[in-house]
């Protein structure tokens, strides 16, 4: 009794505190003007408090055809709250163009940012908007709002803001949202973006900084004198003989231009960091004709295309802008798809290497032919090349070409990002033949190798050691009991999900112990007598035939071979103790398959 007395009290002190806010019946009021709230998250997924975009916010729109100062005005919620809209609450405030003026078709966000004034209530709220004479322009309410779910403004301007199908701060809404810029159709294009050069500063002189490709898909050349480029804060680039690179301001039927910050910044333009930025290319008289986005944090040195290599249409983007596969400035963006056939492939790379480690005196990549990989023929004369992430360019050398089935080539130095780059293959058709990217950093002097040995176009992992000019762990010959034949069975018998690290003792019966599934992906039905899984120890597979696209599992518990839960290898014997299908991994989770 006395707890429940306690926890009564407490209640009543925690609201004599709280403001008395009340959930809204709809009562919002259409604009009065050009600047008018948008969207707002009351309540941001984790805290309410906290910096952008960990925070509550509020977007700002400028609908209007002029650019319009907001110095002096401020959001006041049911509450009387008062949060103003200044440098520290106004997200990008440094890189506006101008302090405090919204230009004509932009958003400003205004978030908490720690001020302790934007306090959004959660179960419904009105907010108004006013001027620098303290005049309200505008009045929304909310009901009850979810966790990380903005509110948008619904058909009716005197409703209640409604739940967004997705968050989009800095951008038109989309969903329940009316608002949002209009375009105007043109035959200039947004074909490539890069936020974030790695090799100089942001605000760099060309060839350096950050820049945007734009490319006429027209039949006409056009000037471009008086158009520019917009970011998300209002930023803004005029094609000028500063920005423009090259001579003139003409672009010609097909022509790819860069426009580039090139030094005339104090930082870069375009945002970096988490959250949505959007670029958009205005024509003279200020009207948009298109407009690009991309999701950060961004890939440090990395460019943003089309995700389709076919021209995108002229407004907003349908999708997203992706990362290249390299940059392509002035010049048509690198392909978005592989060409599959290769005889030959990419089999281990070593990004993140000491010189004394590296026998080429820095990171290197492993080529390798397959023994079933082609006709056993020397790949030919066809130049290849490799192309990083980052832009980096290495033409093979004619050993490459030379390459028969078994034989090895590492190729080195090449500089490659530990955080985020990828490798492309690329053959002298201009076409991508196999792709090894990694997102996570690299642990120092250990290598990076296929999970599969026999899917290199599947996902990658860190090696349980290194192997340049030399098979790697679980592959080909290495079976898991330290045959290092080189004898491969081609039979479609795959090791396709195992446990080694169940709840519990390892030695469990049935599955609650160690088991292992194997799969026959090959179009042949298997006859089993005779195979094995082996781990140090073996495991006879008891007779069965496997059809195609058939499975089975087989508990270990009990038996004599047992799987590590560190790093470990598994190996799949045929009858004649060739290697089917080897596994390796470097560690397991607990009672994680």
């Amino acid at each position: 009794m006395r707890r429940n007395a306690l926890l009564l009290t407490t209640l009543m002190i925690v609201m004599s505190l709280s403001p008395l806010v009340q959930g809204t019946s709809a009562r919002s009021t259409a604009c009065s003007g050009d600047i008018c709230i948008n969207e707002l998250m009351p309540n941001p997924m984790g805290t309410d408090t906290g910096n952008y975009p960990a925070c509550e916010w509020v977007e700002i729109y400028n609908s209007g055809t002029t650019d319009i100062n907001l110095q002096g005005w401020t959001l006041v919620d049911a509450a009387q709250y008062s949060h103003p809209l200044d440098a520290n609450t106004w997200v990008d405030f440094a890189n506006l163009a101008t302090p405090y003026v919204l230009a004509a078709g932009d958003y400003a966000i205004i978030a908490e940012n720690s001020q302790g004034t934007l306090k959004l209530n959660n179960v419904g709220e009105t907010l108004d908007l006013f001027d620098g004479n303290g005049v309200s322009v505008h009045t929304v309410t909310t009901g009850t709002s979810s966790s990380d779910v903005s509110k948008v403004p619904a058909t009716n301007p005197t409703d209640d803001f409604v739940d967004s199908n997705v968050n989009t701060p800095g951008a038109a809404n989309t969903g329940g949202g009316t608002g949002g810029p209009t375009y105007v159709q043109s035959e200039l294009r947004i074909t490539e973006v890069m936020p974030d050069p790695y090799w100089t500063n942001d605000n760099a002189t060309w060839p350096g900084g950050e820049w945007i490709e734009i490319a006429n898909i027209g039949s006409v050349a056009i000037d471009l004198a008086g158009w520019s480029i917009d970011d998300a804060a209002g930023n803004t680039m005029v094609m000028n003989t500063t920005h423009l690179v090259g001579s003139g301001t003409m672009i010609d039927p097909g022509q790819h231009r860069i426009v580039a910050v090139n030094g005339t910044r104090t930082y870069g333009m375009l945002n970096n960091g988490a959250g949505t930025e959007l670029v958009k290319l205005r024509m003279p008289s200020g009207e948009i004709t298109h407009q690009v986005e991309y999701s950060g944090p961004t890939r440090t040195g990395h460019s943003y295309v089309n995700t389709s290599s076919s021209t995108p249409n002229w407004g907003q983007n349908a999708d997203d802008l992706m990362t290249a596969k390299w940059p392509t400035p002035e010049s048509i963006n690198a392909p978005v798809t592989m060409v599959p056939g290769l005889p030959f492939q990419i089999n281990e790379v070593m990004v993140n290497v000491t010189a004394e480690n590296s026998s080429v005196g820095g990171s290197w990549v492993e080529f390798y032919y397959p023994p079933q990989g082609g006709s056993g023929q020397p790949i030919g004369s066809n130049p290849y090349s490799l192309r990083t992430g980052s832009g980096i360019h290495h033409t093979l050398p004619n050993t490459v070409n030379q390459l028969t089935p078994s034989d090895f080539l590492v190729f080195g130095p090449i500089d490659l990002l530990n955080n985020y780059d990828s490798i492309s293959l690329v053959d002298g058709n201009g076409d991508i033949r196999q792709v090894v990217e990694w997102q996570t950093p690299h642990p120092q002097n250990i290598s990076y190798i296929p999970a599969d040995p026999l899917m290199v176009d599947g996902p990658w992992m860190s090696s349980p050691y290194n192997t340049p000019g030399a098979l790697n762990p679980g592959q080909g010959g290495d079976n898991g009991g330290g045959n290092t034949g080189n004898q491969t069975n081609v039979s479609g018998m795959r090791i396709s999900e195992f446990l080694p690290n169940p709840i519990g003792a390892d030695s469990q019966t049935g599955m609650n112990g160690e088991w292992v599934e194997i799969t026959n992906v090959g179009n042949q039905s298997v006859d089993l007598t005779g195979w094995e899984l082996r781990s140090g120890s073996g495991f006879a597979l008891p007779p069965a035939t496997l059809s195609p696209g058939a499975f089975m599992v087989y508990p270990l518990g009990g038996e004599s071979i047992t799987l590590t839960n560190s790093q470990g290898t598994l190996g799949l014997n045929d009858p004649d103790g060739n290697s089917a299908h080897t596994v390796v991994w470097d560690h397991s989770a607990y009672g994680m398959s």
